[in-house]
C-alpha cells in the first residue's frame, strides 16, 4: 500500500499525518450498491444538527457536554424531520454521541417512529481527531493539501480515514443483512458522511452542513 507522509511544524512541535492513496480502499463498493437495490432498501443519509462544538467550529469527539445540541440544532432537527415526514422512515440508525441521539429522538417522535425502531451503533461514531481534538476545523483542514487527503488522512494519535471508511462499510453491510423494502434514515457525522458517499458513488462530495441530507434509492426511475 503506497503511503504519503506529511510533517506539519505547529508551534507545539512536529505533527505527522498520513494520507492512504485513494486506490486502496477508498472506492465504490457496487456489490453492496447492487445488494440494496435488490432488497429494495432506501437510504437517507443525515448529518446530526448542529452541536455546541459544531457552533464553536471545533473538532470534538468526546462525548461530553459540547456535545449536546444548540437551540438552532435542535430546530434544525425539527425542520428536518418536516422534510422526511413523507419518506416513509421505518428505521433509524444514529452515532451514539449525545448530539446524533438528540436529534434522532427528535425526528423519531415526529414521524412516529417507537424506540425499538431507533439503534444506535459505535460504528457510526465520529472520527478521532488525535492530537488535534479541540483544536479549529479551519486549524485542522489546513493540515492537509486537500480536501481527499483529509478524508483519507490521520493525524498523531487519532483514527485513520482507512479506520473511519471500514466500519462505516461494515455498518452498511451489516445494516443491509437486517433489513428489506423499506427506508433507513442514518444519522451520523460529517466524515461519516462523506465515507458513505465515496461507498455508494465513489466520491466524497462536499462536507454537508449541520442537518442535512441525501437520498440514495437505486431502484427510482
Amino acid at each position: 500500500m503506497n503511503r504519503l507522509k506529511y510533517c506539519l511544524l505547529l508551534l507545539v512541535g512536529c505533527v505527522c499525518f498520513t494520507s492512504v492513496h485513494a486506490d486502496s480502499v477508498f472506492q465504490k463498493d457496487q456489490l453492496l450498491v447492487d445488494a440494496l437495490k435488490a432488497k429494495n432498501i432506501r437510504l437517507i443519509v443525515m448529518r446530526q444538527a448542529e452541536s455546541l462544538s459544531n457552533a464553536q467550529h471545533i473538532i470534538d469527539s468526546k462525548n461530553d457536554i459540547k456535545q449536546f445540541l444548540t437551540f438552532q440544532g435542535i430546530e434544525q432537527a425539527a425542520d428536518t424531520a418536516k422534510n422526511l415526514f413523507l419518506e416513509r422512515v421505518s428505521a433509524i440508525y444514529t452515532s451514539p454521541l449525545f448530539a446524533s441521539l438528540e436529534t434522532s429522538n427528535i425526528i423519531a417522535g415526529a414521524l412516529l417512529i417507537l424506540p425499538f425502531q431507533i439503534h444506535s451503533d459505535p460504528l457510526l461514531t465520529m472520527q478521532n481527531f488525535g492530537v488535534d481534538e479541540g483544536a479549529t476545523f479551519t486549524h485542522y483542514q489546513s493540515l492537509f493539501p486537500s480536501s481527499t487527503a483529509m478524508y483519507e488522512g490521520q493525524v498523531s494519535g487519532g483514527e485513520s480515514g482507512t479506520s473511519v471508511f471500514n466500519r462505516t462499510h461494515q455498518f452498511l453491510e451489516k445494516m443491509l443483512k437486517l433489513h428489506e423494502s423499506l427506508t433507513v434514515l442514518i444519522i451520523t457525522h460529517a466524515f461519516n458522511y462523506c465515507h458513505i458517499k465515496m461507498c455508494l458513488t465513489g466520491d466524497f462530495g462536499q462536507l454537508p452542513a449541520e442537518s442535512e441530507f441525501i437520498i440514495y434509492d437505486f431502484n427510482a426511475p
